[in-house]
């Protein structure tokens, strides 16, 4: 079943004024875990995760990179889509708890975050395909 997918734009602009070919977006394969089901099997079974796909988790507050067959970059966000925080090349067997203000995680590809320069106090738009 394929989940819903929306554009990752970095900035803080309405998002009328977003070009699809912008600096700013980040990838236009982001889906959406939005559900008991889609969050609780996350990246599971995946062999790779190609560069400018990711996942978001929503909400959440916890991650793990149990049984996964590769590393992550992970985003912490607040409601707002505040980054709160930035974790690069997440191995697998891992376990990270984030702190109350995290309303959703960003998983991506391992070297997105260095690549997107994505920052804490970035603001992260995501948009409808």
């Amino acid at each position: 079943m394929e989940r819903r997918r929306v554009v990752l734009v970095k900035g803080n602009r309405p998002p009328a004024a977003q070009m699809a070919d912008s600096p700013n977006v980040i990838s236009h394969g982001i889906r959406i875990a939005d559900d008991f089901f889609h969050r609780l099997i996350g990246l599971l079974g995946k062999r790779r995760l190609e560069p400018g796909d990711g996942l978001l988790i929503d909400p959440c507050s916890s991650i793990h990179t149990i049984g996964m067959a590769f590393s992550i970059d992970v985003v912490t966000l607040d409601r707002s889509g505040t980054v709160l925080g930035t974790w690069s090349h997440v191995r697998p067997w891992r376990m990270k708890v984030f702190g109350r203000d995290t309303r959703c995680v960003l998983e991506l590809a391992s070297g997105s975050i260095q690549r997107t320069d994505i920052e804490v106090g970035d603001v992260l738009q995501f948009l409808p395909e």
